[in-house]
């Protein structure tokens, strides 16, 4: 993600561990782009990339909690790099 002001000016978003590939969410990222990087946007996105899985039945884990760490992990990430974007002026 690159950062603008406080605004998404770049999201990139990769869905991983839910298909046999890694599935690239350009349309969800797209969604996102000029909107500041808050709290609200931040579960947004998480929400909206959970909503666009639908994780395969191939591994040990199941496809619901796979489904449910989509959200976790993308929450963690994108509020590290705004954490750490705003201490890194």
């Amino acid at each position: 993600m690159r950062l603008d002001a406080g605004r998404i000016a770049d999201l990139r978003l990769v869905a991983n561990a839910v298909a046999s590939i890694p599935l690239w969410m350009d349309d969800v990222a797209a969604k996102f782009n000029g909107r500041p990087l808050t709290d609200e946007t931040i579960d947004a996105v998480a929400d909206a990339m959970t909503s666009a899985v639908s994780p395969v039945r191939a591994t040990l884990l199941p496809p619901t909690y796979r489904k449910s760490m989509i959200a976790v992990m993308t929450r963690r990430a994108l509020r590290e790099i705004r954490d750490g974007a705003a201490v890194a002026v």
